[in-house]
Parts: C-alpha cells; structure tokens; sequence
C-alpha cells in the first residue's frame, strides 16, 4: 500500500507552506512512498540535505525530464530513476493516468 498522506506531513514540516506549486495542481503528480520504512528513508535524506525536497518538487512537475531521469532496464524495467544529489539515487515509477508517482527506494548506486 502506498502512503502519501505522511509525506506530505512532513513537506508541510520542513517549509511550513505545504508542497511549493509551479504549475495548477492537477498538471502535477503526487509523490506516494512504498512503504513506512521507505518513508522514514526519504524523511532522513531530506533532514540532511534541504536541496532534496526541491528536486522532488520539480520531479513531481516533469517526472521523466528532471534531475537525470532515466528508464531502468533488466529486473527494474518499467521503472525509473533520477540523482537527488552527490551519491543520492532515487528509484520510481510513473503512474500517468492516476498522476502518481510512487517511490520505491531511495539511496547510493547500491539500490539497483
């Protein structure tokens, strides 16, 4: 089950205004996290690097354009990935027709 409730929360935490929107909110997709683990891990990244919640921002405005997205291929074929910073990998996927995009795993180059 995938939870975007919580990450919101925490968005709404960290710049007290909630998601910062570019674009009118139904261009947009929504960010849904795996599980709770993977939640607490996207949480961690962001308390230690503030850059992070802006690229996950302009991920939600152009998700196979922004911060070096790439289609993975082999046992994550289907799915996506992109650099949130130094060694920060994140691995996703895009669910057009729902406007969601739903993170599965968030890490150094290890995650593949």
């Amino acid at each position: 089950m995938f939870n975007s409730f919580s990450v919101r929360a925490f968005f709404w935490e960290l710049n007290g205004k909630g998601f910062i929107s570019i674009k009118p909110n139904n261009l947009m997709y929504n960010l849904f996290v795996a599980n709770s683990k993977m939640e607490k891990r996207v949480q961690e990244y962001i308390s230690i690097r503030q850059d992070i919640m802006e690229k996950l921002d302009k991920l939600k405005i152009e998700p196979r354009r922004t911060n070096g997205a790439h289609p993975l291929h082999g046992k994550l074929s289907g799915k996506w990935a992109c650099w949130l910073g130094s060694n920060i990998r994140l691995i996703y996927e895009i669910d057009d027709k729902a406007k969601i995009i739903r993170i599965y795993s968030i890490g150094s180059h290890k995650i593949y």
